[in-house]
């Protein structure tokens, strides 16, 4: 067999709050985004092959190279860049499988061993997410929804500490977060296990 060694792939604050060090990760059970590779147009976004005429988007923009000669890396600026990509991605993703306004509510977690509260309702996951390549991720994965929808509540709210008593209480309501925020981190997520895969 064929070993790789590299720094943690895991996922940092790369936005507000700023913490890009791999050894202070988010959460130890998934991936950093920042090395997903976004591939342009829809049929990257299902995770199949390139469309004729389309290549892989280097740095989150056509023709990008990942750092530019002689500058540092600058982690949170290539986050914005790819993120806009990924997105993208998955907003075409999540329009393909039902209405991607939908969404499932219930608490989130931070990804390391939270378990759905009462107001959880992974039973009644709606279109999109249920489609079966990310359902079979989703199954493989059971904490990936909870992570997702800690990332938006950060997004909105910002570090776990700041948020108010009844988030912390993981007392979850429709309008605390971005749903489509959620599902780009869990379509992240997916997109992050199939690359590794290769």
């Amino acid at each position: 067999g064929t070993v790789i060694g590299t720094l943690p792939l895991l996922p940092a604050f790369l936005d507000d709050p700023y913490d890009p060090s791999p050894y202070a990760p988010i959460s130890r059970r998934f991936w950093s985004e920042l090395y997903v590779r976004p591939i342009e147009g829809e049929a990257g976004a299902r995770g199949g092959a390139t469309a004729p005429g389309r290549r892989p988007v280097a740095g989150g923009r056509p023709g990008a190279s990942p750092a530019e000669p002689g500058r540092l890396f600058d982690p949170g600026a290539a986050m914005a860049r790819k993120r806009g990509a990924l997105e993208a991605e998955a907003r075409a993703f999540f329009r393909e499988g039902g209405d991607p306004r939908a969404d499932p509510g219930g608490v989130a977690g931070d990804g390391a061993g939270a378990r759905p509260g009462p107001a959880a309702l992974e039973d009644a996951v709606p279109a999109p997410l249920d489609r079966p390549e990310l359902a079979a991720f989703r199954s493989r994965n059971p904490l990936a929804w909870d992570y997702a929808r800690f990332r938006a509540l950060t997004e909105v709210h910002g570090p776990w500490r700041r948020w108010p008593d009844r988030l912390r209480a993981r007392d979850v309501r429709p309008g605390d977060y971005d749903p489509a925020a959620a599902r780009y981190h869990l379509y992240a997520q997916w997109r992050a296990e199939q690359q590794l895969a290769e």
